[in-house]
């Protein structure tokens, strides 16, 4: 498929992810709305991540999934903001939710999104800079909600992560916010692997050692850092490779990986 519109493969390689496990480890990922866009996969997306890759991937959805239907289940109807959306489609596994999701990303992103995946009726499509913050006009500030960074913040530089927390802060008080971060050894790690796995993969630059200290930084609060990657071990046991149990361990018990949740 080479690129499309613009936007290049590895775009698709956490829809990959998904459709991957969902196809093999039912039981604890499924999203059919992934799986029947299987067919719009370039090749090479479907091949670059690992098994480690797939699964670190997916466990990321699974518990912001489930925080995410605690968070309206607390607060009742509310805005659901995926940032950096990409070709995300937590719309249709969370369909259920009394929710409006916002899919936040640069203009040509959103338009190849539109050719992959349908606009589900609870969703809006906004092409936008994350960082400029303008897109911010299309939420009503009386209404809760909840902001959802996955995969996205590791690329920008610290600076810029607290200029758009802080952002959201002053414009949106109260708030809420939801990424995954990597700890400094394991932003070592993740780009030393993607260099070994393609020469042409982004250099991630935002790193978590102290979410505490973040959290002040931006004017919010930590409500929550928590591990996300040790379930997929006791639910999938030895139906994983030996290599990938073994990563997941180190990376669960060195908290390399994390997700954080703020209130703003």
């Amino acid at each position: 498929m080479g690129e499309l519109q613009g936007v290049p493969d590895t775009l698709f390689v956490p829809l990959a992810a998904r459709i991957r496990v969902s196809r093999r480890f039912p039981e604890y990922f499924h999203d059919q709305t992934a799986l029947s866009r299987e067919g719009s996969i370039p090749g090479d997306a479907a091949l670059t991540a690992s098994e480690y890759g797939r699964i670190a991937s997916v466990a990321r959805y699974r518990s912001v999934d489930r925080m995410t239907r605690a968070f309206v289940a607390e607060r009742g109807r509310c805005h659901i903001i995926n940032l950096g959306a990409g070709l995300e489609t937590a719309a249709f596994r969370l369909a259920d939710l009394d929710a409006k999701f916002y899919e936040v990303d640069l203009p040509e992103v959103i338009a190849a999104r539109s050719t992959v995946i349908p606009q589900g009726p609870n969703e809006v499509l906004v092409g936008g800079d994350v960082l400029t913050l303008g897109w911010t006009s299309y939420l009503d500030p009386a209404t809760p909600s909840l902001f959802v960074a996955l995969g996205l913040l590791q690329y920008f530089h610290r600076e810029e992560v607290i200029g758009l927390i802080s952002g959201l802060h002053d414009r949106l008080p109260g708030s809420e916010l939801i990424f995954d971060a990597t700890s400094r050894a394991g932003l070592r790690r993740a780009n030393r692997r993607g260099r070994m796995t393609s020469g042409t993969a982004a250099p991630m630059h935002f790193y978590v050692n102290d979410a505490e200290a973040l959290a002040r930084a931006c004017g919010g609060e930590l409500v929550e850092q928590r591990p996300f990657l040790g379930e997929a071990r006791t639910i999938l046991g030895k139906r994983l490779r030996l290599s990938t149990r073994l990563a997941l361990t180190v990376a669960d018990r060195c908290r390399h990986a994390t997700i954080i949740h703020l209130t703003l």
